[in-house]
């Protein structure tokens, strides 16, 4: 889950300094609602009305995009099922619809996919 979360991470931007990613702690470009639980200092406003969230650390931001997607792949999620594919996750997700094709590159995955083909999730 940890490498997937990473290329989430590299899609968005977060290595690179100044970037909201980077500014905000927020790997994931998570918006309010997605906190899981981590200590956040604020919001920002989005043009689109979108809230993304100041998360206080980076792993603070960094445990919250774990939690959700982990939260997918359990099935605990109330939008996103673990059968989805990458493509259908992506266009709830993210507002890029290039968002899947470019993570499931850098993880190495068919978009198409379920979910949760891409984990092991036998003992």
């Amino acid at each position: 889950m940890w490498d997937f979360c990473r290329a989430i991470a590299q899609h968005e931007g977060a290595a690179e300094a100044g970037s909201a990613p980077d500014r905000f702690n927020n790997p994931g470009d998570l918006s309010k609602g997605d906190e899981h639980g981590q200590e956040v200092s604020g919001y920002h406003r989005l043009p689109d009305g979108e809230n993304l969230i100041i998360f206080s650390t980076k792993a603070g931001g960094w445990m919250a995009l774990q939690a959700k997607f982990q939260n997918i792949l359990d099935g605990k999620s109330h939008v996103y099922s673990p059968a989805m594919s990458l493509t259908e996750i992506g266009s709830k997700y993210a507002s890029d619809p290039a968002w899947a094709k470019g993570v499931a590159e850098i993880f190495g995955v068919d978009p198409g996919q379920p979910f949760e083909s891409y984990f092991n999730t036998s003992g």
